[in-house]
């Protein structure tokens, strides 16, 4: 249901912490869009609605205009997804810890066993412990996956701005043992900007996409990642750039898909879930990711993340009238 707003004075009984803020906005932007309120109707009925409302300024006085939306509705199915996405996310996280225990028990037992009992076993036996471990080891390293996977696409985490610089700086420090043993660099070509959206996740997509260009390296080099970022229109266009053994054009498509892998466990480790964990990081922020490669080329990811919307000039608070 739409209703037109002449009078915000009369129209809009906003609680008034509430009033004040969207009074706040309108000084600064001029408008406001789709602004989510809630008021008390004449009926005294408590409702949600989405304003659009400008002020309009004549001969040195004011006035606002604009419309409201009822989305009370709206409002109530939203809180009801939140409340089930937070009860998925509690059971994620229960039921990864209880799958988690009784394989570290495994892997802790057989590493015991081998202590204690490898002397009386045989070369085969001894094999038979070794892969026993490592599929226990994979399988605690895919629930992890599987874990960050579902929580990458959780779109009630907490959007505040965040700078990416920081960001950056997280990945280089849990990075660091890994460039140690490899010689390897990351370079970052110019200042990072601030963007609004979770922190955690915008950490994963940077961390999966240098790790990536760490472990997919080439024999004869030691591995190098660049991350670069460029204006491109009302988004920010980053890229991530390796020096490794890059993939054919016949195998892209398929690396955004869960578990696909174009190389054998033994040559480069991991579960599959690492660029499509990206993939869905990326979209929950409003942009889109894609790759370009040769074989033994490298490999560049290029995503893209909107901009912080801008201040525009603001409205003389003295031509307001009350």
């Amino acid at each position: 249901m739409m209703m037109m707003v002449t009078n915000i004075g009369e129209q809009l009984y906003a609680v008034a912490e509430e009033r004040e803020t969207m009074s706040e906005l309108i000084r600064l932007y001029g408008h406001v869009e789709d602004y989510e309120i809630q008021v008390v109707t004449r009926s005294k009925e408590t409702i949600w609605v989405s304003a659009n409302i400008r002020y309009v300024e004549v001969d040195n006085s004011g006035y606002f205009e604009g419309t409201l939306e009822n989305i009370t509705k709206r409002k109530a199915d939203e809180q009801e997804i939140l409340q089930l996405n937070q009860n998925l996310d509690q059971f994620a996280n229960i039921t990864a810890h209880d799958l988690q225990e009784p394989i570290r028990m495994v892997s802790g037992f057989l590493g015991l066993f081998d202590k204690k009992y490898g002397h009386q076993i045989d070369e085969q036996g001894k094999s038979y412990i070794i892969r026993a471990k490592d599929g226990a080891d994979r399988m605690s390293i895919l629930i992890r996956d599987l874990l960050e996977y579902s929580r990458s696409g959780n779109k009630s985490a907490k959007y505040e701005p965040v700078d990416l610089n920081h960001v950056l700086d997280l990945v280089h420090q849990d990075m660091e043992i890994v460039m140690d043993k490899t010689n390897a660099a990351l370079y970052i070509s110019n200042s990072l900007p601030v963007v609004e959206g979770a922190q955690s996740a915008l950490y994963r997509l940077f961390l999966n996409l240098v790790s990536n260009g760490f472990k997919f390296c080439r024999k004869d080099c030691a591995p190098e990642v660049t991350v670069m970022v460029e204006e491109n229109g009302d988004h920010w266009l980053f890229s991530v750039r390796d020096n490794g053994i890059g993939v054919a054009e016949s195998d892209q498509h398929k690396l955004f898909n869960a578990f696909q892998r174009l190389h054998r466990r033994e040559e480069y480790p991991g579960t599959g879930l690492g660029l499509v964990t990206c993939k869905k990081i990326v979209e929950m922020h409003g942009g889109k990711i894609w790759m370009e490669s040769l074989p033994g080329q490298g490999t560049t990811f290029y995503f893209t993340l909107k901009k912080a919307e801008e201040l525009i000039r603001p409205v003389r608070m003295d031509l307001i009238r009350a």
